[in-house]
């Protein structure tokens, strides 16, 4: 499976924001279930197809990778992600976003990248990577915004599908999780998405597609100090469905405390996924999904644990409450 996503130097994408925010009522979060289970051996929604960008994947669950390039050998990671691929019994993650990292990372193992991402595709799995901001002081605004550009032209040329832009736990220095009384924070939401939403416009136009780009929102990690987070969070999302109607997925951190169902309501409409961000709760998750108000889960240390997560739900199998090192694949 080669990618789908070309460069067109010439293609360009006009980005406005409106000058204030709509109104949202905020209501209160969905309760939170802390049972973990895959018991059920009914059919799912988890299992039916889905469409996620230029791919269709025969199930929902979205592996988030949690290896370090910077402290494994190429070998290990390469066998880390080949380990967790499609199989031909389609046990394994369909799609996989991997380790977030800045673009230096991406550029200096540029080789293992390459290997990974020919492995991946010889299962006939798709991968995004994903990109952050470079926070060094250094580094102007400007800076930043190009990294985004560069990240997606060079994913592009190592043969990824595409590039997931990590906005989640204050990663993003620049307005969007900003804390009151910085240089950075604003109460005006124009300003505070406006360069979330730069950073979105530069990696589709490295990528040349919207369909090759996704985003990581966390909301609950700044409920500490800001107290309009459904409110905000809807009115970013109804902006990125407006202006991106066919970015491949928005993925939303449900592991800490966030009113995913009010989010949902504010990012509907043409091809817009919402993906749940999950540890271990599985059927939180099943929950979620037959709510609708998720398209699609995606997992981190549970497929560390398990490269052949998808079966093991499918077939009801028991999961561990926590991920063991112990059970943790042996590397080649």
């Amino acid at each position: 499976m080669g990618s789908l996503c070309f460069k067109d130097s010439n293609r360009k994408l006009q980005v406005k924001i409106p000058a204030s925010p709509p109104p949202y009522i905020v209501v209160q979060s969905p309760s939170r279930p802390h049972i973990h289970e895959a018991k059920s051996t009914m059919k799912l929604p988890l299992f039916d197809d889905i469409k996620i960008g230029n791919y269709i994947h025969p199930h929902r669950i979205i592996m988030s990778a949690l290896a370090n390039v910077t402290k494994k050998s190429e070998n290990d990671l390469v066998h880390y992600y080949m380990m967790r691929a499609l199989q031909h019994d389609k046990s394994g993650a369909s799609f996989i976003v991997s380790e977030s990292m800045q673009l230096t990372a991406l550029r200096l193992y540029e080789d293992t990248w390459r290997r990974v991402v020919e492995v991946v595709h010889d299962f006939k799995s798709t991968i995004f990577v994903r990109i952050y901001e470079n926070t060094s002081n250094e580094f102007s605004a400007s800076d930043s915004l190009n990294s985004f550009y560069t990240a997606g032209a060079k994913a592009i040329e190592y043969g990824f599908d595409g590039v997931e832009v990590d906005a989640s736990r204050g990663i993003l220095k620049w307005n969007l999780d900003a804390e009151p009384n910085t240089p950075y924070y604003t109460e005006n939401y124009t300003q505070r998405a406006h360069f979330l939403i730069e950073a979105l416009n530069e990696a589709v136009l490295g990528m040349a597609s919207q369909e090759c780009v996704g985003l990581r929102l966390s909301p609950g990690s700044a409920i500490e100090h800001q107290n309009d987070i459904t409110p905000f969070y809807c009115f970013l999302l109804s902006e990125i469905a407006k202006r991106f109607p066919n970015l491949a997925y928005v993925a939303i951190d449900c592991e800490t405390e966030v009113n995913l169902k009010e989010l949902r309501l504010c990012y509907r409409g043409g091809s817009n996924v919402l993906v749940g961000l999950f540890d271990a709760d599985i059927r939180r998750a099943k929950q979620f999904l037959r709510r609708n108000w998720i398209d699609a889960i995606m997992m981190g240390s549970t497929f560390d644990e398990y490269p052949d997560l998808p079966k093991r739900i499918k077939e009801g199998s028991p999961l561990n409450e926590a991920p063991s090192p112990q059970t943790f694949p042996q590397f080649l």
